[in-house]
Formats: structure tokens, sequence, C-alpha cells
């Protein structure tokens, strides 16, 4: 199996979150809501990082009885990540971070 860099300030999901809390933040504090524009822009439709979004979140949210069904949706799931533009979703990454 292929060794993958991992950095949790790049992980789609982990981005989403801390956007979503902070979205929060600002609602309750009643000052602008930035971060509510940065959701748009970089996961609105069509985005590569909206389609991570989707995968990760089927990923974490599905629950299955059986290891075969479990797998073979690990799989289906690793399949349609591979169909992501990796270099258009590095670069919406890294202006999400910048």
């Amino acid at each position: 199996m292929k060794k993958i860099k991992h950095s949790k300030f790049k992980n789609t999901g982990f981005l989403f979150e801390l956007l979503t809390r902070q979205i929060t933040v600002e609602i309750l504090n009643g000052s602008e809501e930035k971060s509510k524009e940065i959701i748009r822009e970089f996961y609105g439709k069509g985005t590569e990082m909206s389609k991570e979004l989707r995968l990760f979140n089927l990923l974490i949210n599905e629950k299955y009885n059986s290891e075969s069904k479990a797998e073979k949706f690990i799989d289906a799931i690793l399949e349609a990540h591979t169909r992501i533009n990796y270099k258009k979703l590095q670069r919406e990454k890294y202006n999400l971070v910048k």
C-alpha cells in the first residue's frame, strides 16, 4: 500500500469543520460573517474540495454490518477519489489555507 503524506491543516473535512465553527462564533458575536463567504468560494458547487468533502462525509457517516460490504464501499470511495483533479484540489487547499 502506498504511503500518503497527511497534514491535518490540509484535510478537507477538518478545514470545513473549522470554518463552520468559526461561522457559529461570528454569528454569536454579531460580527461580519467572513467564514460563510470562504465556504461559498472554496466549497461551492463544482469545486474539487466540495467533491472531496462529499466523499469524506460518506466515509464518515456510512455504517455497515458486514465487513465485505464495508470493503466494497471503501473501494468505491477510493475509486471515486481517483477521479478528482489532484493538482486543482491542492491549489484550492493552498489558497484556502493561505
